[in-house]
């Protein structure tokens, strides 16, 4: 089975929208176009031979994602581009109401001298967690999902005892953060997250080595004995 699309997620968004390509061999794509217009640097991620994310470029129309290789191209379904939603309007403050009519003058009473408030000592900053990890099965150059509290944190990540490529660490949210398992893995183990005061660490993931593909074969000939 050569390269091939047969899926798309989501078939529908506006410029901008990060979109999912299912199939096989992406690991061959070597540039990638939407509606004619090639896409642009960063434009799209392999993250394995039969998933390619893509993005959407600003100002596009519906069309499909043409996957290119050195053999040929295949396009992707086609893709519905919808108008982004406008930015909400703030409403127009009423104008506001007449001051009232000055009171009359009343003689100044004496100012109290104010008592000062006693100091309260600041809270500590509760430390990071983690809570959950998804999937707990990948193969190398694979994201995972990490979640739990205070992630902004984090400074840096290993998988296994291996550093992470650069790159593949993203805080999507104080509670989110996606980390990928470094193409050079050869063991499962578990993700683990430094921060200034110590370290965290996920549940082990199993690592699921691809199998080896085979690129060329070697015929050999013998003459057979007489």
């Amino acid at each position: 089975m050569g390269l091939a699309v047969t899926a798309i997620e989501p078939p529908s968004g506006p410029p901008g929208t990060e979109v999912t390509l299912s199939g096989s061999h992406f690991d061959r794509v070597t540039a990638v176009s939407f509606g004619g217009e090639p896409l642009a640097a960063g434009g799209f991620t392999v993250d394995r031979p039969t998933r390619i994310r893509v993005r959407v470029p600003a100002g596009a129309a519906s069309g499909v994602f043409r996957l290119g290789t050195a053999a040929g191209h295949v396009d992707s379904p086609l893709f519905t581009v919808v108008p982004a939603q406008p930015a909400p309007v703030a409403p127009v403050p009423e104008p506001p109401a007449p001051a009232p009519p000055a009171p009359e003058p009343v003689a100044p009473v004496p100012p109290v001298p104010a008592m000062p408030a006693p100091a309260v000592p600041a809270s500590p900053q509760a430390p990071p967690t983690l809570g959950g990890t998804g999937p707990l099965t990948g193969a190398p150059g694979e994201p995972v999902t990490l979640t739990g509290t205070g992630l902004d944190r984090i400074t840096g990540a290993s998988y296994a005892g291996l550093p992470l490529d650069p790159g593949t660490l993203h805080l999507e949210s104080p509670t989110r953060i996606r980390v990928r398992i470094p193409l050079r893995a050869t063991t499962g183990g578990s993700f683990t997250l430094t921060w200034a005061a110590g370290t965290l660490d996920s549940q082990p993931i199993r690592l699921a080595l691809l199998p080896p593909t085979l690129t060329g074969a070697v015929v050999l000939l013998g003459r057979s004995a007489s």
